[in-house]
């Protein structure tokens, strides 16, 4: 069994809790879960899903992704270089994840359909977190935490 101390984090786990929790070692147990290699909304969702009734014995349940991630096309990052489609991506996606509970997941699928979808992301690695963060709250409401360009943090089941 390798700990955490011998391999270190993910960059997608790290990099959100050592803005939130600067002092080392962190001061509370993380267990990272990969994501569905498939990358298949469906699966994701379902693994969000799985691990959903964690949260009613208060466990935080965190899937990092970015809305925005073209290495291969760094002007989308900035919203002042970001095409008009990368940009009217970005608002389907926080208009897909502030849908009615009923609808929303169904919107969440289809942004990958949106045309600036491959301009944001040319591989879904990036993107399928958001249905992992979905499935895992999928009751209740959704509330959009930041709308920074490129990096749109999302709280799903509020």
């Amino acid at each position: 069994m390798i700990k955490n101390s011998e391999r270190g984090l993910d960059h997608g786990v790290f990099v959100p809790f050592i803005h939130m929790f600067p002092e080392q070692p962190f001061p509370l147990p993380i267990i990272e879960v990969s994501m569905d290699s498939s990358l298949d909304p469906d699966r994701e969702i379902a693994l969000g899903k799985a691990v959903e009734s964690l949260r009613d014995e208060g466990i935080l349940i965190l899937s990092g992704g970015l809305s925005i991630h073209n290495l291969r096309d760094f002007k989308q990052f900035s919203p002042d270089s970001a095409s008009a489609q990368v940009k009217d991506f970005e608002r389907t996606v926080i208009k897909a994840a502030e849908a009615s509970q009923n609808q929303r997941l169904d919107a969440l699928k289809q942004v990958v359909r949106h045309p600036g979808f491959r301009l944001a992301h040319p591989r879904e690695d990036h993107f399928v977190p958001i249905y992992i963060a979905a499935g895992a709250g999928s009751h209740g409401d959704t509330k959009v935490l930041c709308d920074l360009h490129g990096a749109v943090t999302i709280a799903f089941g509020v």
